[in-house]
């Protein structure tokens, strides 16, 4: 079945199953008519943008706060073309994550309990060749730099929040490969990266290998 899109008007107002008090869904068949009709609407509302089989639903923006003050919300990302489920893999969905970046001039991905920038389809920089978390796990994190607080123990994201927490980066704990530690600042979706080098090189330790 094709893919449609739609857009939700603001969706503190619940959902109605009589349409009448509740957030209203439009729908179209085209991405470009659902992103004209997603920016007329105000940034006060918590609107929301989407891609539906007629089945299933995947929200790919929606307009929200950051910060509990903000009065209007700002335009971010909900999903991530590299995480997409199953049933609207392909390029259609992957080349409407890319639209709406370019059109909403998106900055933010929102996850599950955090807002980080939108992770650049690219490999780790020069710098950080030959390095990697000196943990597998998230214990690697010493600090992390929210916007509006600045650097907190990574403690602080398991504490009740007003509203999502914007994490600029994180301090991490990093080895090289000649076995000294660095601390390093690095973006979260470098962090997520690193990670998973870690992860292979800690699975190759055990399995007696030689680690890269």
């Amino acid at each position: 079945m094709k893919n449609s899109y739609y857009t939700i008007d603001d969706m503190r107002r619940g959902y109605d199953p009589l349409g009448v008090n509740g957030w209203r869904a439009r729908y179209f068949l085209s991405l470009e008519q659902a992103l004209e009709q997603y920016r007329s609407m105000p940034t006060a509302a918590v609107k929301s943008l989407g891609v539906t089989d007629g089945k299933r639903v995947l929200e790919l923006v929606r307009c929200h706060p950051l910060f509990p003050c903000d009065k209007e919300g700002e335009d971010v990302l909900t999903t991530e073309f590299r995480k997409l489920p199953q049933w609207c893999r392909g390029p259609e969905v992957t080349q409407a994550v890319q639209r709406c970046i370019t059109v909403l001039r998106l900055r933010y991905l929102m996850e599950k309990d955090r807002i980080v920038s939108i992770p650049r389809d690219e490999d780790l920089s020069n710098v950080h060749k030959g390095i990697r978390l000196i943990t597998c796990g998230s214990d690697s994190i010493c600090q992390v730099y929210i916007a509006g607080r600045g650097l907190v123990p990574p403690s602080v994201l398991e504490w009740p929040q007003a509203t999502l927490p914007l994490i600029f980066y994180y301090v991490v704990q990093c080895v090289r490969e000649d076995g000294t530690g660095v601390l390093l600042e690095v973006d979260p979706w470098v962090y997520e990266q690193l990670l998973c080098r870690a992860k292979a090189w800690h699975a190759k330790n055990l399995q007696g290998g030689k680690p890269e």
